[in-house]
This record gives C-alpha cells, sequence and structure tokens, in this order.
C-alpha cells in the first residue's frame, strides 16, 4: 500500500486535475455531492478505490471487475472505457475545487494505466458514502468527529430539506448556500451535546449537506415502499441512512409535512431561553396551564407527541373543574441539559405532588407513550411525585390493571365532574 506521504502520489499523471486541495476531514459533504453527481461505472470504480486504499488497481483490473468480455482484442477499448468513465469526474463536478480524489499514472509500452487513491481520501469517501459494501438502509456507526444527531437537530434539518426545495428530487443545496450556513450555526448553537467541543467539524455545513443527502435517500426507500409513483426515479442520496433518520422523515411524510415548520420554530425558539452548551444540570419549573390558542410545548418533534385538539380540552375542563374545588393546577417545565426543548407536563398539582399526562385514548399504544413520559417526568424531579394518566372516559380494564401495576393512577371525566382510581387522589379536596 503506498501511504500518504509516499511521493509516488508526486509522479502522478493527472496535470490540472490535481489542482487545487486536497481532501480532507470536514469534506464528506462534498465527496457525498461528487459521489451521488458521477455515473454508475464511475461510482463502481469509486467504490473499488475506496475500499483497497492506497493501492494500484490496473485499468484491466478495473474492467474485469466492471464486467465484459476479457477478449485480447477488446483491451484497449475496456481500458479507454475505464478512463471514460473516470473523466466524468471532473473538477467542474466540485463546488470548492477540491483535486479529483483519484490519482492516475500513464501506461508504458502498451502496459495498462495504474489508479489508486490515498488512504485519507478513501476515508473521506467511506464515511461519505456511508458503509464499504453500499448497502442501502445500512446505519453509520457514529462519527469521532462529531455525535449523533439528536431528535431535534433532524426535525431542523428535515425543515430545510423541505423549505430548499430537495424533497421530490430537488436539488440539495450546496455547503456555499446561505440556508445550509444558516443551518450549520444554529446547530452549533443549540444546547445539545453538552462538553463537545464546537470546532471546525462540529455540526459544519458539509455535515449539513450529509444529512440532506440522508433525508433524500429516505425519501426515495419510503416511497419506494409505499409504492408511490415515481419513487423509482428519485435520486439515490446518501442510503447509510440512520434509523432516526427514516423515523424522523416517516412521522412528518405522514401528515404531508404538516406541522413541521411549526415544531422547527419551537425548537429555535426554545434554544433561544435554554442553557447554553457547555450548562450541565437539569431544571424544573411551574408554569400557567396553556390556555386555548396557545401552542403546546411537545409536538410532534419532540418525545411527548403531538397534542390533539380534544387532549387539549381535556385538560383545560379538569383544570377548571379542580379551580372550582379549590384545587390549585399548573403545568411543570423541564429544561433538560444536552437538549433545546423543555418538556411540558399537562398538569401538576403541587398541594397533591401529583405529576399528570393527558391522552385522548386509552391505546396501549397511547398508554405506553404516557407511562413513559410520566417517569421521566418523576426522574427529572429528583422527587417521589403521584402519577396519573387522564383520560376522555373509563378505560379499559387491562389498561387500568396495567397502570395500577405501576402505581399510576387513571383519572376520567364522569358527568359534570371527575373520577380517579386511586380513591380520590388526583379528584377530592
Amino acid at each position: 500500500m503506498i501511504s500518504d506521504d509516499d511521493p509516488q502520489w508526486e509522479q502522478h499523471s493527472g496535470r490540472d486535475g490535481h489542482r487545487g486541495r486536497e481532501w480532507a476531514d470536514g469534506d464528506e459533504g462534498l465527496a457525498l455531492e461528487l459521489y451521488d453527481a458521477v455515473g454508475a461505472n464511475a461510482r463502481r470504480i469509486l467504490d473499488m478505490l475506496i475500499d483497497q486504499p492506497g493501492e494500484q488497481l490496473s485499468a484491466d483490473q478495473i474492467a474485469t471487475q466492471l464486467g465484459g468480455s476479457p477478449d485480447a482484442d477488446t483491451v484497449e477499448s475496456r481500458r479507454r472505457g475505464v478512463a471514460g468513465s473516470l473523466a466524468t469526474i471532473s473538477t467542474d463536478r466540485l463546488t470548492s475545487r477540491r483535486r479529483l480524489p483519484f490519482y492516475w499514472w500513464r501506461g508504458a509500452d502498451g502496459t495498462a494505466s495504474l489508479y489508486a487513491m490515498k488512504p485519507a481520501v478513501a476515508e473521506v469517501f467511506r464515511d461519505a458514502r456511508g458503509t464499504a459494501n453500499h448497502q442501502p438502509g445500512a446505519a453509520t456507526q457514529p462519527s469521532h468527529r462529531s455525535p449523533t444527531w439528536t431528535r431535534e437537530e433532524e426535525v431542523l434539518a428535515l425543515d430545510l430539506f423541505v423549505t430548499a426545495g430537495t424533497v421530490n428530487g430537488g436539488r440539495i443545496p450546496s455547503e456555499q448556500d446561505e440556508r445550509v450556513i444558516a443551518l450549520s450555526d444554529e446547530l452549533r448553537g443549540l444546547p445539545t451535546h453538552p462538553g463537545v467541543p464546537r470546532d471546525e467539524t462540529f455540526r459544519n455545513a458539509a455535515s449539513v449537506v450529509m444529512k440532506l443527502a440522508n433525508f433524500r435517500a429516505v425519501e426515495k426507500a419510503v416511497k419506494t415502499g409505499l409504492g408511490i409513483a415515481g419513487a423509482n426515479m428519485l435520486p439515490a442520496g446518501m442510503p447509510s441512512f440512520a434509523a432516526l433518520d427514516r423515523a424522523i422523515f416517516e412521522e412528518y411524510f405522514s401528515t404531508q409535512f404538516d406541522g413541521l415548520a411549526s415544531d422547527a420554530q419551537a425548537i429555535r425558539a426554545s434554544a433561544m431561553t435554554a442553557a447554553g452548551p457547555e450548562t450541565a444540570g437539569n431544571a424544573a419549573e411551574d408554569r400557567p396551564v396553556e390556555s386555548a390558542g396557545t401552542a403546546t410545548y411537545e409536538t410532534a418533534g419532540a418525545e411527548g407527541g403531538r397534542r390533539s385538539r380534544s387532549e387539549h380540552e381535556l385538560v383545560q375542563r379538569y383544570v377548571h373543574w379542580l379551580a372550582g374545588r379549590g384545587i390549585k393546577a399548573v403545568s411543570r417545565l423541564y429544561r433538560v441539559s444536552g437538549l433545546a426543548r423543555p418538556f411540558l407536563c399537562d398538569v401538576f398539582l403541587p398541594e397533591k405532588n401529583a405529576l399528570i399526562e393527558a391522552k385522548s385514548s386509552d391505546s396501549r399504544e397511547v398508554i405506553r407513550m404516557a407511562v413513559g413520559q410520566l417517569f421521566d417526568y418523576q426522574f427529572l424531579e429528583m422527587a417521589d411525585r403521584k402519577l396519573a394518566v387522564l383520560l376522555p372516559y373509563s378505560p379499559a380494564q387491562e389498561i387500568r390493571e396495567l397502570l395500577d401495576g405501576l402505581g399510576i393512577g387513571v383519572i376520567w371525566p364522569v358527568g359534570e365532574g371527575f373520577r380517579d382510581s386511586h380513591h380520590g387522589a388526583f379528584t377530592r379536596s
């Protein structure tokens, strides 16, 4: 293998193609743009060079791996085919004056030309490509350069994916695009990943472009799976997307991205008042119960899910009824270290030391979400609290038994008032 600093690289035959900056850490976005833009044969050749860094491959070896007749009378045409495929990877396909990612040496006396990629460059392209075998849907391993993306970061990136017109096969903005730069600045300013240095590689423009390419690949996979017409014609994107990439896309695609813009805006607004990235520790505070028309804190972009209108009205009805009985009710806001958006527990009864989460259904899926939220709130409180789920009707017996077994009460309306499963612990004054 030829090491990165071997003088043999400077003896190449590439001439003008190797003017400009060498590929380096932080160029993954550019690498992806190039990898995604070239033709199928050129991509296959890049794969060979990426997978065999520092190894010189002859045009004959490459042609054999590409397939076709090995007959002697076709040797020259096969070599020209390799050269022609690689000729499509020209500097005008790049967006930031990088040199060609491969080197080549002209053959002498009828021998085949040689091609190779520096090990450091191969690492950049391998990270951009995601996996050595380029398997669609394969999850990437977390990079040492930047931590795994959070849900909030993903929502902001998907918002750009939609607003920039990249959805439905539109162009991915370049690293120089003002919208990409603005999102990079936003991500670097979020109070996420405490303790992680904000160096030049952290959520830079290249990583934003990579994430957009992840969503492009997710879009094709999701639409293909749903049998949507034209899905197979969508650009491939970066197929090594993470499970969270797909989960976020599917969540919003199911509603045709309704609510995405408002969720992204809520993340930005919350980040403005949240603790800075180096601040550790969690905090909880009382807030007035949300009034009609007030945007909820926990929407589709956060763990709590989107609160429905029925849940909102149920909370208002319960709180109003409690007030008539002299029982104080507030909401409970939690700021969590490393997260830009706070969590909001629907109802907190200070005098009863009770946390209550409202849901519009007693389906097991919904109840499991409520259970997780309540135990998370209690953990953040660092103190024991009574817990209950507020439902619009008396739950099924198996659901009540499930909650009873976890020590969680149930509250539901009866006539003009409310009843609970814990002998009035959440309804009596």
